[in-house]
């Protein structure tokens, strides 16, 4: 019997000291020098300090196009009642304009090796009737 338990013992050390914690940056790395959350900036930030993912919201605006913020509305702005034009315009606390979907994810493929988490942000749920 002891044997069956020191090898059992053996077995989950081995099998823990071989699992990895894997950090996922929330909002990507923005509470850092020149960076704010869901920007470019903190996507690449998450990258270079060697995160394993970033984590990120999208809204969905009026005219159909995808802005990632983490708030529904930006400098006044209520996303969803805003174009994506509008909104992309706006700058954030480290002085980059907000980033459209499509500019996340080119910039993730291009230069990080990161697993992106995305958040679907609603706040008035009849905007998603045309995507049902």
């Amino acid at each position: 019997m002891k044997k069956v338990m020191c090898l059992l013992a053996i077995m989950f050390m081995i099998a823990n000291t071989s699992a990895q914690t894997r950090v996922i940056a929330h909002r990507g790395f923005w509470k850092t020098q020149g960076s704010a959350q869901n920007s470019i900036t903190s996507l690449l930030k998450a990258d270079s300090i060697g995160c394993y993912g970033s984590e990120f919201d999208v809204w969905l605006t009026k005219d159909n196009g995808l802005v990632v913020s983490h708030d529904g509305i930006i400098q006044g702005h209520k996303v969803e009642e805003s174009t994506l034009k509008e909104l992309t315009g706006l700058w954030l606390a480290n002085g980059e304009c907000v980033p459209s979907l499509k500019e996340l994810l080119e910039t993730a493929k291009r230069k990080t090796s990161l697993k992106l988490v995305l958040e679907l942000k609603v706040e008035n749920i009849k905007s998603l009737d045309p995507l049902l």
